[in-house]
């Protein structure tokens, strides 16, 4: 069960999947400590949880490693990546927006989406402009979902969408795998 986090949603996942499993969490947000980077070594299924920095997915590049050492029948999928982010994760698993993040390794990889919280004035000003112009974009789109129209009505302040219900599936997936 491993995890990276840049404001704290992912670390909230990250924890109540590790309870439901009764496994441990190990922060990977800075890099794999070295005792785990043994992937062949680790506790099967491997789960991975990051969030969507920018245009990164932090966390995928483990996940795509652990998936090439660990799965070697595609079908049997071995490694879990669950996606936190700003979207509305119904229309992401939809378009599976994060499968280009896993590149060759992505059809080795059970992809799992869920929102995640955002609090502005803890943002660093890039993230906070980056941010502002999403909304902008949202708030102009036709057909914007009523997730989008949410964010969108969330202006200054932010939002708080986490719910570790949404983990249930990926719980599940784990103990049948």
């Amino acid at each position: 069960m491993y995890f990276s986090s840049v404001y704290g949603s992912t670390r909230v996942y990250a924890g109540a999947l590790a309870h439901a499993l009764g496994r441990r969490a190990v922060d990977i947000t800075d890099g794999v400590p070295a005792d785990e980077a043994r992937w062949g070594r680790a506790e099967l299924p491997l789960i991975f949880v990051g969030p969507v920095y920018g245009v990164k997915l932090l966390g995928a590049d483990h996940a795509a490693e652990a998936a090439k050492a660990v799965d070697t029948d595609t079908a049997s999928h071995k490694v879990a990546f669950v996606t936190v982010g700003l979207t509305d994760p119904d229309n992401a698993a939809t378009k599976d927006s994060s499968a280009k993040f896993f590149g060759e390794e992505k059809d080795r990889i059970r992809r799992f989406y869920v929102p995640g919280r955002l609090h502005y004035p803890e943002l660093k000003r890039v993230h906070r402009t980056a941010i502002k112009g999403m909304l902008l974009y949202y708030s102009t789109k036709p057909g914007a979902t009523p997730f989008e129209k949410e964010l969108v009505a969330s202006g200054g302040v932010g939002f708080d969408k986490v719910d570790t219900d949404k983990i249930l599936p990926v719980v599940h997936w784990a103990q049948t795998h």
